[in-house]
């Protein structure tokens, strides 16, 4: 009986698009002169949403991804496999440190590597932003 193997997989990519402060869109560099056009998940990070009641906080974490990933920027992207939407959910490093970590640092998010499906992260838009204290897990 085979064993099941967790393989991470390492691409080349161009950002396209910053979808949300924790989602964008990058032209995957497969080889071979062979590209794929897909949707990715910073991998264990988690960020205010776009829309809703977070929208505001969501649009400044956008922004702050932007900074980061901009269009036409060259990055090398670590995956495993794909979220219930079927994002890739992906490693970037920034200079050498991952992009969650230094998001979350910077406090426009959070690291959560054990996060279950049935947890809820929520940032309250009444508390001040970018700041870790503004998160609420429940």
């Amino acid at each position: 009986m085979a064993e099941s193997l967790c393989t991470s997989y390492q691409y080349r990519a161009v950002i396209i698009e910053v979808i949300d402060a924790d989602t964008f869109l990058a032209s995957v560099d497969l080889g071979f002169y062979t590209y794929s056009r897909q949707h990715f998940r910073l991998r264990h990070y988690y960020a205010p949403e776009s829309d809703g009641r977070e929208a505001p906080l969501g649009i400044i974490g956008t922004t702050k991804l932007r900074e980061y990933l901009p269009v036409g920027k060259e990055i090398s992207i670590r995956t495993e496999k794909t979220d219930s939407f079927g994002r890739w959910l992906a490693d970037v490093d920034y200079d050498g440190v991952s992009l969650s970590k230094i998001l979350s640092d910077l406090g426009y998010g959070v690291l959560r590597p054990n996060k279950k499906k049935s947890d809820k992260i929520t940032f309250d838009p009444a508390l001040p932003y970018p700041l870790i204290s503004n998160i609420q897990a429940s």
